[in-house]
């Protein structure tokens, strides 16, 4: 929900204007004049924004999520859980993955574990290829 406010409402209201967009997970436009001026959004939504950002501008990252999920739709492929990819959140210990037939779970992936995954396939693709002759 978007709910906007006079920045001199704003003002008043901060410490409790803070309070609610952190509670409930909204964001709140603050107006100046009449017009709009900027945002007020919870720490998690704007590191969840920037991973977000960040992977769709990796082009070919982009692309191969896009590939990814027409495979899907076209029932091809495999949907794991980033917990079963990446262990606890934070952790770059990998687990054997567990199949699932199901779709997604609705379950939306916490910022850190968006960030750890984009940042492992970016790191898979620009990692140099190893030489097997000894």
């Amino acid at each position: 929900m978007v709910r906007t406010l006079p920045l001199a409402e704003a003002k008043a209201k901060l410490s409790g204007l803070i309070d609610d967009i952190a509670r409930r997970d909204e964001r709140v436009t603050i107006t100046k004049r009449g017009r709009p001026t900027a945002v007020i959004m919870s720490h998690e939504e704007a590191a969840s924004l920037d991973a977000t950002l960040e992977i769709m501008s990796d082009p070919g990252f982009y692309a191969e999520i896009l590939r990814n999920r027409r495979a899907l739709d076209r029932g091809r492929g495999r949907v794991y859980e980033l917990d079963d990819l990446f262990g606890e959140e934070g952790s770059t210990a990998r687990a054997k993955p567990t199949r699932r037939a199901a779709a997604r779970s609705g379950r939306r992936p916490s910022a850190a574990a968006a960030r750890s995954q984009a940042e492992g396939a970016r790191s898979a693709r620009r990692a140099p290829a190893r030489s097997r002759s000894r």
